[in-house]
């Protein structure tokens, strides 16, 4: 009996916890605003690699790829996972003007994708957080 108990809460215990995502690819666009917004994309796939075209407003201009360590790409899928992407509105705006919009999209192994344009940016914070992440890969990683 005691045996049943235990095997019940462990299936109804590992049962609830979520799946990780299983993102194969992550692609960040930067737009313009009225000023000097950094304007970029970025691409990253599920094996590290990853692809950075600095447009304007950027340390440097040009087009350059890198190797993304996986415990970077992890922490990043981490920071997807935690802002429940795929529950998020397609769209975030701002009533002020002259502002960047971010466009995320992501898209998983089983070939679901989602996209989010965010204006302003007036997203949630743990979906600037996300940005944030994207942004800092600019200076971490050894773009050639």
């Amino acid at each position: 009996m005691r045996t049943f108990y235990f095997s019940t809460i462990f299936i109804l215990l590992t049962s609830c916890a979520t799946k990780p995502l299983e993102v194969s690819q992550i692609n960040f666009k930067a737009d313009a605003c009225f000023g000097t917004c950094p304007i970029f994309t970025m691409t990253i796939m599920a094996d590290g690699t990853a692809h950075y075209n600095a447009k304007m407003y950027n340390e440097r201009q040009g087009e350059f790829s890198a190797t993304i360590r996986k415990s970077q790409f992890d922490s990043l899928k981490i920071l997807i996972e935690k802002a429940s992407f795929f529950n998020l509105k397609n769209e975030y705006s701002t009533d002020w003007t002259d502002q960047p919009t971010y466009t995320v999209t992501v898209k998983l192994k089983n070939g679901q994708s989602k996209q989010i344009r965010d204006y302003g940016p007036s997203g949630p914070d743990k979906l600037r957080k996300v940005y944030d992440f994207i942004f800092s890969l600019r200076q971490s990683q050894k773009w050639k």
